[in-house]
């Protein structure tokens, strides 16, 4: 049996995308701006080593943090990212490590992305910063979400058919990956999806049609029933 769902989808710009990226020092062609370039599977931004290592983002205006996505390096040193403490705030006293911190990375596999939530903490600066010496900083990409007077926020609500167990977390967050893949595909850059209303069960069900594929189903809805019903500014 294939089931009717609706959905209320929130499409977030990754802010760090129009920031500019520096850092304390820089490891050959490792530069700082390596770590926005939305591409975390090749160059990553790494420093020296050195004392208290630092890396910089100055997002152009100030902005409420929601929250940050660290993806870690995939080969060699993944370790030190270790430690690294996501500081976020208006001040460049100290290069900016002496704002508030959200939080501090304990550790991130390699290859993988964790998300630090911090509050919508307000600010215009997000360093990663590691006190210590003999210390190396490095991370391939650095993503940050919040709300601002230059952002809007675009609300997107769909209907679409599946078989899959949507009550499933799990489920859902492959969903909304391949859902945010068909947005880049289509040229929405930069851009994650979250749930702003989780999927709804319809009352009418309807059999699987011969050989339809309920996430093939889903992904072609994109083309014929994703329609933004709201865009507004904060």
């Amino acid at each position: 049996m294939v089931k009717l769902y609706r959905c209320l989808l929130i499409l977030l710009v990754n802010l760090a995308r129009g920031g500019a990226a520096t850092q304390s020092s820089t490891y050959t062609d490792e530069t700082a701006d390596k770590a926005i370039d939305g591409n975390p599977d090749k160059k990553c931004a790494e420093t020296v080593i050195g004392n208290n290592p630092w890396w910089r983002l100055d997002l152009r205006d100030v902005y409420h943090v929601n929250k940050v996505v660290i993806t870690n390096r995939f080969i060699c040193c993944s370790s030190e990212i270790n430690g690294a403490e996501i500081r976020i705030g208006k001040s460049l006293e100290k290069d900016g490590n002496n704002n508030p911190i959200c939080a501090v990375v304990s550790y991130i596999p390699a290859g993988e992305s964790y998300t630090y939530y911090c509050g919508e903490m307000e600010g215009q600066y997000v360093n990663l910063f590691i006190a210590g010496e003999n210390k190396i900083l490095t991370m391939c990409e650095v993503e940050v979400y919040g709300k601002g007077r230059s952002v809007a926020k675009t609300m997107v609500k769909m209907q679409f058919s599946s078989s899959a167990d949507l009550s499933d977390p799990s489920v859902r967050n492959n969903l909304l990956k391949q859902l945010g893949t068909a947005l880049d595909n289509r040229g929405l850059k930069n851009v994650t999806v979250q749930w702003s209303q989780l999927p709804e069960k319809e009352v009418k069900e309807r059999r699987l049609l011969a050989g339809m594929q309920s996430h093939k189903a889903l992904l072609s809805a994109l083309n014929t029933k994703l329609s933004v019903c709201k865009t507004h500014g904060r």
